[in-house]
């Protein structure tokens, strides 16, 4: 008698703990903050091209203008 009535009591608890796990979702519906940085546009000058900084070997040309 004894072993049936935790034999129940453990089947009980795993239907309660399989219900809770079910509430649980797929994981498709996940909430995320996005933070998005776009800088301000700025004209290529001359000045601004020559502030970048290149591996050695490198160079850097406007190749487009207006």
């Amino acid at each position: 008698m004894k072993s049936a009535l935790k034999t129940i009591v453990a089947l009980v608890a795993f239907a309660a703990s399989a219900a809770a796990c079910a509430q649980q979702g797929d994981g498709t519906q996940v909430s995320t903050k996005i933070s998005v940085f776009k800088p301000d546009k700025v004209e290529p000058t001359s000045e601004r091209i020559a502030q970048l900084r290149l591996p050695s070997g490198f160079r850097a040309n406007a190749f487009a203008t207006g």
